[in-house]
């Protein structure tokens, strides 16, 4: 981390606005913040600190004391600070909250903190244009989590490392271990290695996951061969087995009861066959027993059935006398029932009913149907007189075929009558709305005189908008200005980067003497050694070999001379910088004027005046439409008169068609109703003679059909008689013979049943199954029978227990060898990533119990401890030596704690002490020794936290005038490797030798001011 540049105002003790330029103050790698005490030097650090953290440096202050108190209330306090880090250069803004008094009245109003944070490009950077670049947050909290991301340091590391403010510079010294554990893992970025010893812990857990999962597979599997039913109870001496993927002896053993389980399983095949066997010939011997005794018991059977049979004889043959008798009456009996169900279908005809007009012919032959006499002759009178009647009706009807037509056709006259009335209605409203907007022409006239009125008053603003526009034009040229000032702005500019430089290199030459008289202080105190006077370094009166000048030595004169060719230089880059800040201001001036307008804004508000100007033009061409628009209006106005004109005429015309098509229709009316006669209308009286005529032709064919079944009647009479005379018996004598169907069915089943069953019987007799005499003893048989199958049964559940058991103890034995085996192979795999995830995690194969990251960490703190006793051993003349901690030692169990070797410390040797047992200024070079090395390790250490300025707040007042200079003299060489050190101090020696310094003085009104000298 590098500062750049510093602004304030009403901070702290500081009423006004200040600014420390430190890349100039911080060229020659060292600087002072110089002033008495309390006036203020602390408060710069503040300042810094706040605009990072939004807090103070001191952990025991508050931050409320940002907000001066000796600042008016109408100015606001603010702190401006521009960084550069790795990720580039920032510029952060932060103003603190306060209570301010309230313009009118008693009491205070809060003000509220604000923040913003810019990235800056590297062309601004250059030209040092701290205000222009691009915001990142404008707002506390973005701003404070944005930083966050960037810096890497928490407000306590970064006070421990970068900015040790009075009374912290010493707690890196003083830490506890996991205190600064925590701080090294922050700079030194260790998250690689956590993450690598997490990833290895993750895969360590997934292999102990599948060693777990392959030893339990493989004890499910001695399980499930265990669970085997009757393997516990045969074989209990395994059932503590206890698996091991190195030890073959369990599975030899289950292997040996597996080769048991299958001889007991051949053995019971073998008793099964030998059971089978005599099952076969028992069940042999008990089937020819029980076909003897049905052949038996079927002949016995059968031989009384032929009894009862030969008992039924005499019946059977009476049967078959009434089925001959039956069936030679049988074509009579038919003749005679179609004669009975022709006269029975006669006397059903019924007729339908009969108009008046026929009613004499209906009821004589509704008689002769009732006596079955004179059928046909009837009938035939009366299809005769239907067929006259029909005639008469039929001339009716074609004589009212054309008034019903005319009766139809009145429902759409009278509608077209109601239509012409709707239209008439319509040319009415048509005139209504006509003289409606005859009547409405005079308003619209009057609106047409107004808009032409209106864009002959648009058309007068013309003035007006003109003398607005040249107005933005001479904005306009003033905007211009601005720009030629701007441009001789950076001219002025490129003029104080040249002051600056020649400043710049003078001050570099100053450095450099003062430098030289630095490393000549040696050689000019021996110049002021005098014989028997005593050195004011050593106090020796003795002075054998003193120091002499060199060709690069340098006196405190020359530094002087130096220091005053400085300042013509400092008065030309205040001039340069005088310039600027006129030009700034004739900027400010003409922006001023400007009014916020940007040459953007002005030349948009030109081109609105343009276009409003535009409008006041065309709206005086607008006048002569307008004008245009009032003469169509009077034209449509006289058209539509004529149209009111044509449409009473219409209405005329109407009026006298309706009464017309009226008078006709009245006409037509009357016809109709003369035809109708009694009638609602002719159509019905046209369906009243349809309805006549329909009934007379039913009639006629009910007639017609009277006559058919007379004569179908008598030709079945006749048929009847003939069949009687050829079967030679009377109707009483046929009917008496006659059987009913069903009896007839049943005798002739009877019959034909009893002739079957006899056949039957005797073929089954004469077959050679049923020669068989004799009994046999059937019990006997199937008790040998029923032992032998008991007997196969128990062989074969045995057989089926047996092979079962042998099977599964086959294929579980199978299963656990598999298991085994990938346990085996599994646990072979896992061991390399368990055993160093223990070593990277201190598990119990880590011989030194120490995390990776410890480790790591141990490793750079051995780097610092190193770095540190290279400044130490300068600092102390060789008389302190700093070591780590030994481990397991209380809090230093971490290896991160630290202690003193103390050399030559007496008659006993080196001794070790606690920091703590260190002195005032001992602590302190001891403490900036570790800082130096801690800056420089972390620099060095790639991917760390890039640390470039040192800030010290406390600790050269405790230093003796030689520890001093050796102290200065490590500072110093610092610039080599591009390191800055800002040392905060009262001490009047420091003064000469640092000449770049921030001097900070109190005021005699109260607060503070300061200076930079660079």
């Amino acid at each position: 981390m590098q500062f750049r540049h510093l602004t304030f105002s009403a901070i702290g003790p500081f009423p006004g606005t200040h600014t420390i330029n430190f890349d100039q103050l911080a060229a020659s790698g060292l600087f002072l913040f110089d002033g008495p005490t309390g006036a203020g030097k602390s408060s710069i650090i503040d300042a810094i600190v706040f605009a990072l953290y939004g807090d103070v440096a001191g952990s025991d202050s508050d931050r409320s004391r940002m907000r001066s108190s000796y600042a008016p209330a109408s100015q606001g306090s603010v702190v401006d600070l521009v960084f550069t880090i790795a990720s580039g250069t920032y510029r952060v803004q932060r103003a603190p909250a306060y209570l301010k008094k309230k313009v009118r009245g008693e009491g205070t109003t809060p003000v509220a903190a604000t923040a913003h944070l810019w990235r800056l490009s590297e062309s601004v950077v250059e030209l040092r244009q701290w205000e222009q670049g691009e915001i990142l947050a404008s707002k506390v909290s973005q701003v404070d989590r944005e930083l966050k991301l960037l810096l890497g340091l928490t407000r306590e590391q970064f006070v421990q490392t970068v900015v040790l403010p009075q009374g912290q510079f010493a707690q890196f010294l003083k830490m506890k271990s996991t205190e600064r554990a925590a701080l090294l893992e922050t700079l030194f970025n260790t998250s690689n290695y956590k993450r690598f010893a997490n990833a290895l812990e993750d895969g360590a857990k997934e292999a102990r996951g599948r060693v777990k999962a392959a030893c339990d597979n493989a004890t499910r599997a001695l399980h499930a061969w265990l669970d085997i039913d009757g393997v516990s109870d045969q074989f209990p001496h395994l059932a503590e087995l206890v698996l091991d993927p190195d030890d073959p002896a369990p599975l030899e053993a289950i292997a040996a009861a597996d080769a048991a389980l299958a001889a007991a399983r051949d053995e019971a095949t073998a008793h099964t066959a030998a059971q089978s066997a005599k099952a076969t010939q028992a069940s042999q011997a008990l089937l020819r027993a029980e076909n003897l005794a049905a052949a038996i018991a079927d002949r016995e059977r059968l031989l009384k059935a032929r009894a009862v049979l030969e008992e039924q004889a005499p019946r059977i043959e009476a049967a078959r006398a009434k089925i001959a008798a039956h069936e030679s009456v049988a074509l009579a009996i038919d003749r005679l029932r179609r004669t009975a169900a022709a006269r029975e279908a006669l006397a059903e005809l019924a007729l339908p009913a009969a108009p008046a007009a026929v009613q004499e012919g209906y009821s004589s032959l509704e008689a002769a149907i009732a006596t079955q006499e004179g059928v046909a002759e009837a009938a035939e009178r009366m299809i005769d007189s239907c067929d006259q009647e029909l005639a008469g009706v039929d001339t009716s009807l074609g004589a009212l075929a054309e008034l019903a037509t005319l009766e139809a056709g009145l429902p759409h006259r009278r509608a077209q009558l109601e239509d012409y009335a709707t239209e008439a209605a319509a040319l009415r409203a048509k005139i209504a709305d006509l003289e409606t907007q005859l009547a409405a022409y005079p308003g619209k006239a009057a609106d047409l005189d107004s808009a032409l009125q209106a864009a002959h008053a648009l058309a007068a603003s013309t003035p007006v908008i003109r003398e607005k526009l040249a107005s933005q034009q001479a904005a306009q040229v003033t905007a211009q200005r601005l720009a030629d000032e701007e441009a001789k702005l950076v001219q002025a500019r490129a003029a104080l980067a040249k002051a600056f430089n020649a400043h710049r290199a003078q001050r570099d030459k100053l450095r450099t003497t003062t430098d030289a008289w630095r490393r000549s202080m040696a050689s000019n105190l021996a110049a002021t050694l005098r014989d028997a006077q005593p050195c004011p370094v050593c106090g020796s009166v003795e002075h054998p070999a003193p120091a002499r000048p060199t060709a690069d030595s340098a006196t405190l004169d020359q530094v002087q001379e130096e220091e005053a060719a400085l300042a013509p230089l400092a008065a030309q880059l205040e001039e340069a910088n005088q310039t600027v800040t006129a030009l700034d201001a004739s900027a400010s001036a003409l922006r001023s004027q400007l009014g916020g307008a940007t040459p953007e804004s002005i030349d948009a508000t030109i081109s609105a005046l343009n276009a409003d100007l535009a409008k006041a033009t065309a709206a005086g061409e607008n006048a002569a439409r307008i004008e245009l628009e009032r003469s169509e209006l009077d034209g449509a106005q006289a058209a539509d008169r004529r149209a009111l004109g044509q449409a009473r005429e219409d209405q005329r015309a109407l009026a006298e068609r309706i009464a017309g098509m009226d008078a006709a229709l009245e006409a037509d009316c009357a016809r109709v109703a003369d035809g109708r006669g009694d009638f609602p209308s002719v159509t019905e009286r046209q369906a009243a003679l349809a309805a006549e005529r329909a009934s007379l032709t039913e009639l006629r064919s009910a007639s017609s059909a009277a006559a058919s079944a007379a004569r179908s009647l008598d030709d079945s009479a006749a048929a009847a008689a003939e069949a009687l005379a050829a079967a030679r018996v009377t109707e009483a004598e046929a009917l008496a013979a006659c059987l009913p169907d069903a009896e007839f069915a049943a005798l002739k089943k009877e019959v034909a049943d009893h002739a079957a069953e006899a056949a039957s019987i005797d073929a089954q007799l004469a077959s050679e199954r049923l020669q068989v005499e004799g009994s046999v003893d059937l019990d006997s048989a199937r008790a040998e029978d029923a032992s032998a199958r008991e007997a196969l049964s128990q062989a074969n559940r045995a057989e089926a227990i047996a092979a079962q058991r042998a099977t599964a103890s086959s294929t579980h034995l199978a299963r656990l060898r598999s298991a085994q085996q990938a346990w085996k192979m599994i646990s072979d795999d896992a061991g390399p990533a368990v055993r160093l995830a223990d070593l990277a995690n201190a598990g119990q194969m880590s011989l030194s119990r120490l995390r990776l990251t410890v480790w790591v960490l141990l490793r750079r703190f051995e780097q610092i401890v190193d770095r540190a006793n290279e400044h130490l051993s300068r600092f102390s003349f060789g008389r302190y030596e700093l070591r780590r901690a030994d481990e397991g030692r209380g809090e230093l169990k971490s290896g991160l704690g630290l202690e003193v070797i103390h050399h030559d410390s007496g008659p006993n040797g080196d001794t070790v002490r606690s920091p703590a047992t260190l002195s005032g200024g001992e602590t302190f070079y001891t403490s900036l020794a570790l800082a130096l090395a801690l800056s420089e390790v972390v620099q060095a250490e790639n991917g760390g936290i890039r640390i470039d300025t040192l800030i010290i707040d406390e600790g050269f007042g405790s230093l003796s005038s030689d520890y001093l200079q050796t102290v200065m003299d490590t500072l110093g060489q610092l610039r080599s490797a591009g390191r800055t050190v800002g040392v905060v101090s009262h001490v009047e020696e420091l003064k000469a030798m640092i000449p770049d310094r921030v001097t900070v003085r109190p005021l005699e009104s109260g607060g503070s001011t300061l200076s930079v000298s660079a």
